[in-house]
């Protein structure tokens, strides 16, 4: 496991705000700023992603956004810059 991942496990637990770039479907670049476990503007049924995409709210964009883990690019949480090729020590 990566800095990285571990990083990224412990924002789905804890609901922290965190910012990151990443890589759409079209091969574009975007910046996100949102967080794991907001419920409060959806309204139920079942989950039309697949279940290995990061469901975060965006506040900047004010709506949810489904992310490809492969394709974030950089997350900033805590403090610190995580990049996806980081080992854990």
């Amino acid at each position: 496991m990566t800095k990285f991942q571990a990083t990224l496990e412990d924002l789905k637990r804890s609901g922290q705000i965190f910012g990151g770039i990443y890589r759409k479907k079209d091969g574009s670049i975007t910046k996100f700023n949102g967080r794991f476990g907001v419920h409060k503007f959806s309204k139920g049924g079942d989950r039309t992603t697949p279940n290995y995409y990061a469901l975060i709210w965006d506040n900047n964009r004010k709506r949810y956004t489904a992310l490809i883990p492969e394709n974030i690019l950089q997350l900033n949480a805590y403090g610190d810059t995580y990049y996806p090729n980081e080992l854990l020590f």
